[in-house]
């Protein structure tokens, strides 16, 4: 707010449709999508890999909400939770907190490398997002490049910007259940082919195209 007139001679680019309609609410402005490039796999996607897994990708902090997670693997004590996460110096007694309440089904990776993230999508179905209000949510997409099927809050760019279906998509611990579980019986190969050609959507190619034109089309414009 302190550089609002400068903000209203500009020219905004945003990262989703749910970002786009709070900057109007906010300043009564319009802005760009330009969605932003999220990580894309190429490795096979096999069905004896896969196995009953629910991972979350994202970092430790508290906004991400992984209490709910907690929670949610509770209720599911059959089925494994694989947390992936990065961890700061200063979230580190969040995260002490967390490991100390979760329950014999969680497993955390801390700080995990690239090959060892890749293993953990390898074999998991699902993946399980409880960030409320996501602007955008590359997790969400990286995990259907994977080949998981994301099941997230009823919230956010997943919502407003249809990143997730409805029925994946829940408002509380029991919905989540629900979903989970339809997510988990419906995985199919051809059901994780389909999401990552539909992830493809939002490559980094994708993205450099999108801003090449933008910005040809700005400068012609003005």
């Amino acid at each position: 707010s302190n550089n609002l007139d400068y903000i209203k001679r500009s020219t905004i680019i945003t990262n989703s449709n749910y970002t786009r309609d709070a900057i109007k609410n906010a300043w009564g402005m319009d802005a760009k999508v330009i969605f932003p490039p999220c990580p894309q796999y190429s490795f096979p996607l096999a069905d004896q890999v896969k196995k009953n897994i629910v991972c979350s990708l994202g970092r430790f902090t508290p906004e991400k909400n992984y209490e709910m997670i907690l929670q949610i693997a509770r209720r599911q004590s059959n089925i494994q939770f694989e947390l992936i996460g990065s961890i700061t110096p200063d979230k580190f007694s969040y995260f002490e907190k967390l490991r100390n309440a979760a329950p014999k089904n969680v497993i955390f990776h801390v700080n995990a490398s690239i090959e060892d993230k890749i293993e953990v999508l390898k074999r998991s179905k699902v993946m399980l997002h409880s960030f409320i209000g996501e602007h955008f949510g590359i997790a969400i997409i990286e995990a259907m490049s994977a080949g998981l099927i994301p099941v997230t809050h009823d919230s956010g760019a997943a919502k407003a910007d249809g990143l997730v279906p409805r029925n994946f998509r829940y408002n509380g611990i029991d919905e989540a259940v629900i979903s989970i579980n339809d997510a988990l019986s419906i995985w199919s190969i051809d059901e994780a082919q389909r999401l990552r050609q539909y992830a493809m959507k939002f490559s980094a190619e994708s993205f450099r195209t999108n801003i090449k034109s933008f910005i040809s089309n700005w400068i012609k414009s003005n």
